[in-house]
C-alpha cells in the first residue's frame, strides 16, 4: 500500500493507505497527493505534487536519559566533569566520606534540607534523576535540566 495526502480545498487534512491513488474531486476541491517521509526539520508540505512528511532521524536524538544510576557512577561521573577529586569520589562510595566541594554546596541550603542531603548523598546506592533531591544537588552546582540529564546519559555510560 502507498500512502497519499488529502487535500481539501488546499489544506492537508490527514494521510491513509491505498493501493492505488484516489481520485481527486475537482469540484469538492478534494486532491489526494503521494507522501514521501523522510528525515529533516520537522513538519510537512506540499512540494511539487508530493506531499513531504519530515521527522527528526531518531540516529541524530541524545540517547534516553536513565531512570537511575548507582552511587558509583554518580561519583565517577563527578570527578569525571572534575567537580570533585578522584580520591573523593572513591572515598564517597567506599566509606561515605562527603567530597569537601559537595559539603560546601550542601552548607548553603536551608538547615531543615541539609540533613536529609547528606543523607542521601552519604547512604543512598541508586540517584534517582526523578528525586527531588537529584534536582536540589543539580541546582547547587548551577545545572539546568539539560545539564543533569547529561550528568545521568555520562554516569550510565561508565
Amino acid at each position: 500500500m502507498t500512502e497519499y495526502a488529502l487535500y481539501i480545498g488546499g489544506v492537508f487534512k490527514e494521510a491513509r493507505r491505498y493501493e492505488k491513488q484516489p481520485e481527486d474531486i475537482k469540484h469538492k476541491e478534494v486532491s489526494w497527493y503521494p507522501v514521501v517521509r523522510e528525515y529533516g526539520e520537522p513538519g510537512s508540505v506540499l512540494e511539487r505534487g508530493t506531499h513531504y512528511i519530515r521527522t527528526v532521524d531518531p540516529a541524530t536524538l541524545p540517547p534516553p536519559v536513565p531512570v537511575s544510576i548507582s552511587d558509583r557512577q554518580f561519583f565517577q561521573q563527578l570527578a569525571v566533569m572534575k567537580l570533585i577529586t578522584e580520591d573523593e569520589a572513591e572515598a564517597a562510595v567506599a566509606t561515605g566520606t562527603l567530597p569537601a566541594s559537595l559539603a560546601e554546596l550542601i552548607a548553603l541550603l536551608p538547615e531543615q534540607a541539609r540533613h536529609p542531603a547528606r543523607m542521601l548523598l552519604k547512604g543512598a546506592t541508586v540517584f534517582e534523576r526523578a528525586h527531588e533531591m537529584t534536582d536540589t544537588i543539580a541546582w547547587l552546582y548551577g545545572f539546568d535540566g539539560g545539564q543533569t540529564d547529561d550528568l545521568f546519559r555520562g554516569a550510565a555510560a561508565l
